[in-house]
């Protein structure tokens, strides 16, 4: 499935298996909560570049989000989410991403953990966000194409040590529709389990 323009590059890819399940979420940090901006869910994909192409031109971009102000090296092309039905909850915007694989640039200072509470409607957490590791680029399918300096960036997360313990997330299977499953279900739906959260994904201007 190739697509076209986004802030890092002009490319087709090859789109691959469902590797993860991106859902809003509201996030709270000193006593203060962000309400999600944009509710729609996303099924991400797994994407390589198509043959026959130059590879990625090294790129340097700055990075500014809610947690910090930061130079990054863009990578290679990892995933592509697209906006998906939940059950019968249809999505809220049309907004697609391309996220890379990032890596801090030289002199850029390591990320200082920082600890939230995430509330997505499934489940309330409080994790400690960790190494960023991607940037998502706004990008359209087919022969149409946005080049903004709007995306996210996307940092590891994982389960806050506390006392009580927290318990374990309990798994959920979701009924999930997109544009690379059209149609009536159950022949076009994906159902996917929800097993563990790995990424917390934050608005950010992409310069």
């Amino acid at each position: 499935m190739p697509y076209r323009k986004d802030h890092g590059s002009d490319k087709g890819s090859v789109v691959g298996k469902l590797a993860s399940f991106c859902h809003a979420t509201a996030v709270t940090r000193d006593a203060i909560t962000a309400p999600a901006d944009d509710p729609t869910a996303s099924g991400c994909y797994a994407i390589k570049d198509a043959k026959a192409q130059p590879k990625l031109v090294k790129r340097s971009v700055t990075i500014v989000d809610a947690f910090r102000t930061a130079a990054y090296h863009l990578k290679k092309a990892a995933r592509l989410c697209v906006p998906s039905s939940v059950g019968s909850t249809p999505p809220q915007s049309m907004t697609r991403l391309k996220c890379y694989k990032i890596a801090k640039a030289k002199g850029t200072p390591a990320f200082v953990p920082v600890r939230v509470t995430l509330d997505d409607g499934f489940d309330t957490r409080i994790v400690d966000v960790t190494t960023p590791s991607e940037v998502c680029a706004i990008v359209d399918l087919g022969t149409t194409f946005k080049d903004v300096s709007g995306g996210f960036i996307c940092y590891g997360i994982k389960d806050a040590k506390t006392s009580p313990k927290q318990p374990k997330l309990a798994p959920r299977t979701l009924e999930v529709d997109n544009v690379f499953y059209p149609g009536a279900p159950p022949a076009d739906t994906r159902f996917v389990t929800l097993e563990k959260q790995k990424q917390l994904c934050v608005g950010a201007d992409v310069l």
